[in-house]
């Protein structure tokens, strides 16, 4: 399927109305310190410390989806050891 001009490849031959649900589901909230999504090979983290975002790597995301599991406080511990918290 293409979007806006580009390739998107997080469910290939799914009708248009499953493939929004998939995206929906990929990128619903998790946390309120970060927001996270992969879409094929390319995952994105929004910091909401700071407002950044960054690309970032499918370990990223599997740290952050343990931790979102955990609570709120394991989310923040995370991105501090990724040194992705600001100084409030």
């Amino acid at each position: 399927m293409t979007l806006l001009g580009q390739k998107c490849d997080i469910a290939p031959g799914l009708p248009a109305h499953r493939m929004a649900d998939a995206l929906f589901t990929s990128s619903r909230v998790r946390s309120r310190h970060a927001h996270w999504q992969t879409l094929g090979e390319r995952s994105q983290l929004f910091v909401v410390n700071g407002s950044r975002v960054f690309d970032v790597d499918h370990d990223v995301i599997g740290q952050l989806e343990a931790a979102a599991q955990l609570g709120e406080t394991a989310v923040q511990d995370v991105l501090g050891c990724l040194g992705l918290l600001s100084a409030p």
